[in-house]
């Protein structure tokens, strides 16, 4: 999988101390990220990436029924473990 730029649109948007980071797919799907605008950018790119590729497999898995809802516990651990490795340090 190769890796653009293009798709990280960095901070998008702030509220409060809070910045909004978008992540645009090939695919048109957008992830956001709420986090304390203090922080610095250079895990962010990483992170959106890492997910982008978690969400690549898993909606090529052939139980996979496209345009619904990810329903796969092995998913959530997946981010979650991605959240942890992170952005650790915030929680």
């Amino acid at each position: 999988m190769s890796k653009t730029n293009s798709m990280f649109l960095k901070e998008v948007d702030t509220h409060l101390t809070d910045s909004v980071y978008c992540y645009l797919t090939a695919a048109n799907v957008k992830f956001l990220l709420l986090i304390d605008s203090k922080n610095g950018e250079n895990f962010k790119e990483q992170f959106f990436f890492d997910l982008y590729e978690l969400y690549v497999k898993t909606v090529m898995n052939p139980f996979y029924e496209p345009n619904t809802k990810i329903n796969f516990p092995a998913f959530d651990s997946k981010v979650k473990e991605l959240v942890k490795k992170y952005f650790a340090g915030m929680f």
